[in-house]
């Protein structure tokens, strides 16, 4: 992976590889010399110890909080993404709420079909809106066509990374409650990974293991609280709606902002995770996809 460092007489970055061990180039700019600090060896290597520390300053309530301002202010961008992301989700919730009778295997077939389209639809989510909030991140604004772009180059892979995550926390939950939601904190960062590293399938799963260790407690407050609120404000829809069929249309929307707002805030933790352990900035990861 290429790292950037920047020239202290005009300010350009320059893109380097991350092999570089000491020594210096020149700039391609203004042609002054840039040092390469040296990275490895005793005197430079973390501890485990210093690892766990850096890893432990994940925020929950940072995280949530730059989520929410983050999609606030993407709001026209990002709902127009999601609007188009889960589009084959509302016209299929749409299509069986207009039908003339919710009949029982109508809505087992709703459930069955579902599940697995949402967590598709999820991690699709996650993988389009990464370049859009590490943009965010950088003070800059990414168009609905480059977040698009930036997700759909890499679907094949997120997809793949996706259904494996879904295997491994659904045999978690078949087993044991616990177990699953201890896998799902561990494979929260496999399609940021998956979209941003691209390792691969399973190596995305073991950077995501790597990247979590020490902070699932962090991630599992963030995804309870949202799962909190999305689920408060289904049931309250649901008390007004009760018997409607719009309240199968009305619960992909709410999916559909709160998958938004999660996909945000593993971005964003994906961000802060690197950023403690690794040193990697906003501008390291939004330049991956240019």
């Amino acid at each position: 992976m290429a790292i950037r460092i920047e020239c202290e007489e005009c300010g350009h970055r320059e893109r380097v590889d991350d092999d570089l061990d000491g020594g210096s180039i020149d700039c391609s700019e203004c042609g002054a010399e840039i040092e390469i600090e040296r990275r490895r060896g005793p005197q430079k290597r973390r501890s485990a110890t210093e690892a766990w520390k850096s890893q432990s300053r994940l925020e929950a309530g940072s995280v949530l909080s730059r989520a929410v301002s983050t999609v606030g202010a993407n709001l026209v961008s990002f709902g127009i993404l999601a609007l188009i992301i889960y589009s084959p989700f509302l016209l299929f919730a749409g299509w069986v709420a207009m039908q003339p009778q919710l009949t029982e295997e109508l809505i087992l077939i709703y459930v069955g079909v579902s599940i697995p389209l949402g967590l598709l639809l999820d991690n699709l989510m996650v993988s389009t809106v990464c370049y859009g909030v590490f943009e965010q991140l950088r003070g800059k604004h990414a168009s609905v066509g480059d977040c698009l772009s930036a997700g759909l180059t890499r679907l094949p892979g997120v997809l793949a990374v996706g259904v494996l995550v879904f295997i491994c926390v659904l045999a978690g939950l078949v087993a044991c409650i616990i177990p699953g939601v201890i896998v799902a904190c561990m494979l929260w960062f496999a399609v940021p990974a998956a979209t941003v590293e691209r390792p691969g399938v399973i190596e995305s799963l073991k950077r995501s293991y790597a990247l979590t260790n020490g902070i699932k407690l962090q991630i599992f407050g963030i995804l309870f609280a949202i799962n909190i609120v999305e689920n408060m404000l289904d049931r309250g829809i649901q008390a007004v709606l009760e018997g409607s069929p719009v309240i199968l249309f009305t619960g992909v929307v709410t999916s559909m902002i709160f998958g938004l707002v999660r996909a945000t805030a593993a971005a964003i933790a994906y961000h802060d995770a690197r950023a403690g352990t690794e040193g990697v900035t906003a501008d390291d990861l939004a330049e991956v996809f240019e």
